[in-house]
């Protein structure tokens, strides 16, 4: 992306809109390219701030955006407002269509051990 990330306590999120998402997801597929995408909330910036692991982790992601309405409004008290919330579940049906006209594979990591 080239935007300029917006920092809340040193976690960058991109300032992106869910269409801007998917529409970086296509383009990065025309070009042969995979990537890994963080959908972050508060309990992932608690993790952030208080798990070496967990930070090292999150900024080694090709993009992270604001998943949690928290974050999107403690952005706009900060005067750098996020323009919205993109939720990983509203990612899924588009995300699914996209990636089946392309004949791609994806995958997802997180939740419990017997979470489907």
């Amino acid at each position: 992306m080239t935007s300029t990330a917006i920092n809340l306590l040193g976690m960058p999120l991109e300032p992106i809109t869910v269409i801007e998402l998917l529409e970086h997801i296509e383009t990065c597929l025309s070009h042969g390219q995979g990537g890994w995408v963080v959908t972050a909330n508060l309990d992932i910036l608690r993790h952030f701030l208080s798990d070496d692991r967990a930070r090292i982790a999150y900024l080694a992601a090709d993009l992270r955006v604001a998943d949690g309405m928290p974050l999107v409004w403690a952005s706009r008290l900060r005067g750098q407002a996020l323009p919205e919330r993109v939720a990983g579940s509203s990612l899924c049906e588009p995300r699914r269509e996209l990636f089946a006209r392309r004949r791609c594979r994806t995958v997802l990591l997180g939740g419990n051990e017997c979470t489907a």
